[in-house]
């Protein structure tokens, strides 16, 4: 009795050619089989599993998140200046607010999980 076949969507059809020096093949074996697998499930489990790297963040991007760091140190200097009662008529929670605000920003500029 034979295994049923997979369907289209679960077969595996495609080859991907990688080279290595002998060194490399050899340190693949030998951590492949420290896990128990061959060299080819090893190398799917390893590219399809890992986090990549994030992709670099755009010029434009780090240019508005260095003038923005700008905007938060004088929104929070502002802030400071208003719980110690030195700026008349400014919402201490409005300048709060800001300054959280511009910070998610700068974090949603360079791609930055919250």
């Amino acid at each position: 009795m034979s295994r049923p076949p997979l369907p289209d969507h679960e077969r595996r059809t495609v080859n991907l050619t990688v080279r290595l020096t002998q060194a490399e093949a050899a340190d693949l074996a030998t951590r492949a089989s420290g896990l128990g697998l061959a060299p080819g499930p090893f190398l799917r489990e390893a590219a399809l599993s890992r986090r990549l790297p994030s992709p670099p963040v755009p010029e434009l991007n780090r240019t508005a998140w260095a003038d923005l760091g700008k905007l938060a140190g004088n929104l929070n200097q502002l802030t400071h200046l208003a719980h110690l009662g030195q700026v008349g008529a400014v919402d201490t929670s409005i300048l709060e607010e800001l300054a959280s605000q511009v910070q998610t920003l700068r974090r949603d500029l360079l791609g930055l999980a919250d």
